[in-house]
């Protein structure tokens, strides 16, 4: 407990734990804001990538199959 003549002298304590409050909040919003444009980066690239995939896989399946070849000569 604080003696009253010393009440005019200490801050209140209450706009620090608002400043506190609003700097967590703060922190938390800028967090979650990037996580998702990481997160949005992410799927972008990754939908990119699978389709560049598929074409391939696409292209591979009219390639001539050199390795049944090499595997029938070796019976």
């Amino acid at each position: 407990m604080i003696p009253q003549e010393f009440v005019g002298f200490i801050p209140s304590l209450q706009p620090v734990a608002q400043t506190i409050e609003n700097h967590q909040l703060t922190y938390t919003f800028t967090w979650e804001v990037q996580r998702r444009q990481e997160h949005q980066q992410h799927c972008q690239w990754y939908a990119k990538v699978a389709e560049q995939n598929r074409r391939e896989l696409e292209q591979m399946k009219g390639d001539i199959d050199i390795l049944s070849w090499i595997r029938r000569d070796r019976r």
